[in-house]
């Protein structure tokens, strides 16, 4: 940005916090005095957190006419890719070994520009029943500047309106299987790790993405093992195909792909009155980057 941006720069964002880290090194040569001397600066790093609702365009799209919420997307790992079948247009995120780095501005009004270079994230995904799809997003990058700058005000959007959590076609394994569901959760877990330069006029060149770990929760109500046996698959290792949507309507629909998912984890507990099943699963790979996609069609 070199220290200017656009209007068509700015997320559609909320709840967002910017977090400025300067590695304090404490010089304790005092000479056998209590106290401290002046502390040094080491590495110069910072942070950006955010909250998206995910929603389509509303028309077909197209290299150019991508979701509001594909450059973060991206800054996770996530390849952007653009199917441009007439009268089937989406666009389709999965996890890529081809990264693409961040420049983030945290600016508002009067105040500040937090200005962050080489990022990367990882996002989570949260969903209710009835209730909107929101992706919260954090970075990590090196802290680039703190500078006044100009405020340009971004142009969003009133339409399409978000779409919610219903009619949402969820179902896990080759039977099928549709439980009631009153949470759904997505951790990509990226883990991101610090890229020391000492060419780096902070220290650092940014951030990179070191691993991915990520886990679907999910709170379906208890039901017979003759409906499904829980306990048996996940004892077994068992895998199992797994798909939703958020939306029904095309360009404003946001779907989740799994290929295959290990129950990990289902301890049991209380919603609503009734027992569920608190389950975490795992996606896993099968070949290559294929344990998740997200689409927008």
């Amino acid at each position: 940005f070199a220290g200017a941006y656009v209007a068509g720069d700015v997320l559609p964002a909320y709840d967002i916090t910017p977090t400025l880290d300067l590695e304090e090194i404490l010089n304790l040569a005092t000479s056998g005095q209590l106290g401290r001397l002046t502390s040094i600066i080491g590495r110069e790093q910072g942070g950006a957190q955010f909250s998206i609702r995910l929603r389509g365009r509303g028309v077909a799209y197209a290299a150019g006419t991508r979701p509001e919420w594909d450059l973060p997307m991206r800054g996770c790992g996530h390849s952007s890719t653009v199917d441009a079948t007439l009268n089937l247009e989406k666009v389709t995120y999965a996890p890529t070994s081809t990264h693409e780095s961040m420049t983030i501005y945290v600016h508002q009004k009067n105040g500040p520009s937090v200005q962050l270079a080489g990022c990367f994230g990882t996002v989570d995904f949260a969903m209710t029943a009835g209730g909107v799809l929101e992706a919260r997003f954090s970075f990590q990058g090196l802290l680039d500047a703190v500078a006044d700058i100009t405020h340009v005000p971004g142009t969003l959007a009133a339409t399409p309106q978000f779409p919610v959590m219903k009619s949402a076609a969820f179902q896990i394994d080759t039977a099928n299987y549709a439980p009631r569901i009153a949470r759904v959760g997505l951790s990509v877990g990226n883990f991101l790790q610090p890229l020391p330069a000492i060419n780096s006029a902070g220290g650092i060149a940014g951030f990179f993405i070191a691993d991915r770990n990520p886990r679907l929760t999910i709170d379906p109500e208890a039901d017979l093992v003759a409906n499904y046996d829980w306990f048996t698959k996940w004892k077994t290792q068992s895998l199992a195909d797994c798909t939703f949507q958020v939306g029904l309507t095309q360009y404003n629909r946001i779907k989740f792909n799994f290929t295959k998912v290990q129950t990990a984890s289902q301890p049991w507990g209380a919603r609503d009155g009734l027992t569920a099943f608190n389950t975490q699963l795992l996606a896993v790979l099968t070949a290559g980057n294929d344990d998740y996609s997200i689409v927008a069609d």
